[in-house]
């Protein structure tokens, strides 16, 4: 079993969520996978049950982690902020566990994981997910949710063509520190030991 630390579990995604991408960038549709933009990372989302349940599994790379998100409409009792142990296995693969917090996007609250790069999580999840016919997520030792992952290979592989072009484009972007003078006629750093 994986194990994951409360500390891992925040994370906000700024995008609302009826279909948990519909208002970013499109990078790629596949299928039922769309794989998106937002906040200059990348993403792969799909929906289940007629668009009532949905998952999202994308980067945070200023974060240094991945996140997983997911939940169902109908889902009403979750509340906003708090966090629920849950389970997440992968085909056959060993199960992820941790908390994954409540979190609110436009009028349904859904649940999140986050995968720190620490100890590889984020690329063993990566691969697991794209290997995995299918998911399922226990709460209190009950199956609460079981989809497939059809085409789930195609969209990592689309997802990390995405990340790898944006990673490109910022090589190319303004510099890490935007108060750095490029001249020695610049304003003097205030934040430089004299």
């Amino acid at each position: 079993m994986h194990i994951l630390s409360a500390a891992a579990a925040v994370f906000t995604i700024g995008a609302a969520l009826p279909a948990m991408a519909d208002s970013t960038p499109v990078w790629k549709e596949l299928d039922h996978w769309r794989i998106g933009v937002d906040a200059g990372n990348c993403y792969m989302a799909t929906s289940y049950n007629q668009k009532r349940a949905a998952l999202r599994f994308g980067f945070d790379r200023a974060n240094k982690r991945m996140y997983f998100f997911f939940g169902d409409s109908a889902w009403k009792s979750l509340q906003l902020g708090e966090s629920y142990f849950i389970s997440i296995q992968l085909g056959n693969e060993s199960p992820w566990s941790g908390p994954a917090k409540a979190t609110r996007l436009g009028s349904t609250t859904f649940l999140l994981l986050t995968f720190p790069d620490a100890n590889n999580a984020a690329s063993r999840f990566t691969e697991e997910i794209a290997a995995a016919p299918g998911l399922t997520i226990r709460y209190s030792g009950k199956q609460i949710a079981s989809w497939r992952l059809d085409q789930a290979k195609e969209a990592v592989n689309q997802m990390m063509r995405c990340e790898g072009e944006i990673i490109k484009q910022a090589g190319t972007s303004a510099p890490a520190d935007p108060f750095a003078s490029s001249s020695s006629t610049g304003p003097a750093d205030p934040f430089r030991p004299l």
